[in-house]
């Protein structure tokens, strides 16, 4: 608030910012003559909206000294010229010798007549017409370099009035009545409208300006290029331009008036209040940029600058159209995504004051522009996925034809428009009853190129809408690789035309099977957002679900293996076993397009083997010892993988077990690194130029510590895969990670509210760039809304935020506006079985 600012009968308007609204805040001073008395006032009028509604609250009367002209800035502070000196106003004050007032001499024998200026800048008009300038201004005390004279350039006569625009273009008159321009030392010459000559003369940066005749004429230009209207039918003294086209206007008799420069002006209410005769308004000190909450954080966040706009409204009948190659990734996306945001609409058309308030242009239309025609229909590691999106909007307050704004969402592929389709959905907000979108130009790109998540059908059958549930809400995250853990000792659900036995007799029940039809729907459902299936088929450990099929592929241990059964690993020394895996992959890999296929290798019972004496006598005539047997397995799966056109994701344990990690398994390879965060395996890997995925960091199946439930996401954002001792080459051969839901205790029930919100931490450690990516607050704040999104679409995400969250603080966790509540919480319902 601006208090006793000046006087005789210095009034202000203050306009508050509306932080729902996203109103600017701004002031309107009026400078008037003294009353028959010779009184002299400051007048103060607070909470005003502009430009639907300029009545506000009454006259505040205040005591004020008396200028004779003064601007006012975008940051509210105050230029005036009083008897001679200049002063500058950073704050509040009482009279212009103190209180913080800061008087600015004139070079000697100067007087000033004349001042107007921005937030960085002044000018001043001295009693012969010439013009002086003060630059480098800081904003607390107007330091800077002193009153310096302009060389002015092309200007008939002398200068006699001045204003100046947010960004410092000034606005002249001169003696001989015309209207000069500068943005620079040398002046540009506006052609009055009629030859009309001039007594006032205001602009902003956004091509508007308006001016007043020695008649009393307004006349304004809406445009660049515009040409001049007569918009005022009242004789006026005095005009002011603001930074978003609100144009004030001081009547002849003193009453003031203020609107759009495209619309009508309404009168501002002056009973039992001062009559004007000088005016300045600034639009004020643009709001913060609407926060582009969305997860995970892009690359480039480059938000509208200066006056631009800082939000724009989507309409209720916005359409998204897509230009370039053709897609049938992109058109189902296009299809989902317009429900998606439409979901949340409440009215059909913004009205045009609605636009006016907010200072919002209404966008129809989401372009995407994919430029490659020849990306593959396939997502795979080499697909590029960036994209650039881009809310831009015409910088204008005002409601004319003018106002226009864009959504252009650009990218090399399908899969790159996709992940932009997510962030702008995301970046949609419910304000009121409208749609709207921060103006900001988004360029983004995953940091790893695996991110995913395993589930475990195996364990917990999981029916086909589960899948598709966890499908969908991977991709909110912009996860893209599914791994299914298909098979292991607790049963076979996958059906194989060639090995039927493998289902019928290993799945927990016939309708708890997946056939070829379902795996293939998997697939497809899955690619169309941007997410790729790699199965695997555990081998030779984890597979004592093949006695009940296969036995003859079994080695015999009736000591050692598990469940009590006599067959525990996978037999090496039979050429039946790698018949049998020919055969299997053969089948499975036409189902599964990825080039890659996880082998599996973890945790394997080694002792069935020493304890089998076929196994060990057939062990001897190869010359391997105990310690060889499962690398000798894993080179001839491996081969039988290649030959069939795949490449392979193993476990760390293979690695780990071979004396020659490359020639067992290629150069190729891909090690998952899963026993925590292994550090000195991932060097070892990587050393070896091998690649690798990191997974041990994000077991979503274990549930640790007293707040583990809220705040277990802090491990998971804090383990980096590329945090390990190697060089930057080593680093580079890290493909990215993925979270585990082992189903030992998670099935269809729980898997949504298991895996969510945490997963959310890991899939922005595996998109985000480290270095922007550290600010625990940021991203806990951000998980709490992303969990709130999920809600609004159906994915029942576990609450987050408990005493200690770094992303919850605990005063934001009582009562409303709590970080713990959603507005969309899932519609629980209960139907008793009676």
């Amino acid at each position: 608030m601006i208090r006793s600012i000046f006087a005789a009968f210095l009034f202000l308007v203050l306009v508050v910012s509306q932080s729902q609204s996203q109103e600017f805040g701004g002031t309107v001073l009026c400078v008037a003559s003294p009353d028959a008395q010779n009184n002299t006032y400051t007048w103060e009028r607070e909470n005003v909206n502009r430009p639907s509604s300029v009545t506000g609250t009454t006259w505040i009367e205040r005591n004020s000294c008396a200028p004779n002209e003064l601007q006012v800035t975008p940051l509210g502070h105050v230029w005036a010229s009083q008897r001679g000196t200049n002063y500058y106003f950073p704050g509040d004050g009482d009279d212009c010798t103190g209180n913080g007032w800061i008087p600015l001499p004139m070079p000697a024998g100067v007087t000033a007549v004349d001042i107007c200026g921005s937030d960085n800048a002044a000018m001043t008009v001295s009693s012969v017409g010439g013009l002086y300038m003060r630059t480098g201004i800081s904003p607390t005390n107007a330091s800077g370099s002193s009153w310096m004279k302009v060389n002015v350039q092309g200007i008939n006569g002398v200068v006699t009035h001045c204003q100046m625009s947010a960004k410092g273009t000034a606005f002249i008159v001169t003696s001989t009545n015309e209207l000069f321009q500068s943005s620079g030392p040398t002046y540009s010459t506006w052609s009055n409208e009629g030859g009309k000559a001039a007594i006032a003369f205001t602009g902003n940066d956004i091509g508007q300006a308006a001016y007043v005749s020695q008649e009393g004429l307004v006349f304004t230009r809406k445009q660049v290029g515009g040409s001049w209207d007569q918009s005022f039918t009242q004789t006026a003294v005095d005009v002011s331009l603001d930074s978003f086209g609100t144009l004030w206007v001081v009547g002849k008799d003193g009453s003031v008036y203020a609107g759009p420069i495209n619309g009508s002006l309404q009168t501002i209410s002056t009973s039992n209040g001062p009559k004007c005769a000088h005016i300045s308004a600034s639009m004020g000190k643009p709001p913060p940029p609407v926060e582009v909450s969305v997860l995970p954080k892009p690359a480039s966040v480059t938000y509208s600058p200066g006056f631009a706009q800082s939000t724009v409204i989507l309409d209720s009948s916005f359409a998204i159209t897509a230009t370039g190659a053709a897609s049938d990734v992109l058109s189902a996306a296009i299809v989902r995504y317009t429900a998606l945001i439409s979901k949340k609409l409440k009215r059909t058309t913004p009205s045009q004051a609605f636009t006016a308030m907010y200072g919002s242009s209404v966008c129809s239309k989401i372009m995407i522009n994919v430029k490659d025609p020849n990306a593959s229909p396939n997502i795979s590691l080499q697909s590029d996925e960036s994209y650039n999106l881009a809310v831009t909007a015409s910088p204008a307050l005002s409601t004319g034809s003018n106002t226009s704004c864009s959504v252009v969402i650009t990218s090399p592929t399908a899969w790159g428009a996709l992940r932009g389709l997510e962030t702008l959905s995301q970046m949609v907000t419910l304000n009121g009853t409208f749609l709207t979108l921060p103006a900001v130009t988004i360029s983004d790109a995953p940091r790893f190129a695996y991110r995913g998540l395993m589930i475990d059908p195996a364990r917990r059958f999981l029916p086909l809408s589960a899948i598709f549930a966890v499908v969908d809400s991977m991709s909110y995250a912009k996860l893209n690789v599914l791994h299914i853990h298909m098979t292991d000792d607790q049963s076979w659900p996958m059906v194989m035309d060639t090995f039927p036995d493998l289902a019928s007799k290993g799945a927990f029940a016939p309708d708890h099977t997946y056939n070829t039809s379902d795996v293939v729907k998997i697939v497809e459902y899955s690619r169309l957002r941007g997410v790729r299936v790699i199965v695997e088929v555990d081998m030779p450990g984890h597979s004592a679900i093949l006695a009940l099929s296969k036995p003859d592929v079994m080695t015999y241990c009736p000591g050692t293996a598990p469940y009590g059964l006599p067959y525990g690993t996978i037999d090496i020394s039979s050429s039946n076993t790698y018949n049998y895996i020919q055969a299997l992959f053969k089948e499975l890999f036409t189902r599964v397009p990825d080039e890659y296929t996880f082998l599996g290798g973890d945790e394997v019972n080694t002792g069935c083997w020493s304890a089998n004496a076929t196994v060990m006598a057939w062990a001897k005539q190869q010359n391997l010892t105990a310690s060889q047997l499962q690398a000798y397995f894993e080179k001839q799966v491996v081969g039988i993988t290649r030959n069939l056109g795949k490449q392979v994701i193993v476990w760390q344990e293979v690695f780990q077990t071979a004396t020659d990690p490359v020639g067992t398994l290629g150069k190729e390879a891909v090690v998952d690194i899963w026993k925590g965060f292994d550090k000195a395996t991932l060097q070892s890997v990587t050393k070896a130029g091998l690649r690798a995925i990191v997974s041990g960091c994000w077991y979503l199946d274990i549930i640790s510590g007293e707040t583990a439930w809220g705040r277990q996401w802090v491990d998971y954002y804090n383990c980096d895969p590329t945090d390990f001792d190697g060089t930057d080459e080593q680093k580079e051969l890290v493909m990215g990670g993925h979270a585990c839901i082992w189903g030992e205790a998670c099935d269809a029930t729980n898997i949504l509210p298991r895996i969510w919100p945490r997963l959310a931490a890991t899939a922005e450690r595996l998109w985000s760039p480290k270095n922007i990516t550290t600010d625990l607050q940021d991203i806990g704040k951000r998980i709490h809304e992303f969990r709130c999104k999920l809600l609004e679409r159906g994915v029942g995400a576990s609450p987050v935020g408990t005493l200690g969250d770094p992303g919850v603080p605990d005063n934001l966790q009582i009562g409303p506006g709590s970080r713990t509540y959603c507005p969309d919480d899932i519609n629980f319902a209960y139907s008793p079985p009676y």
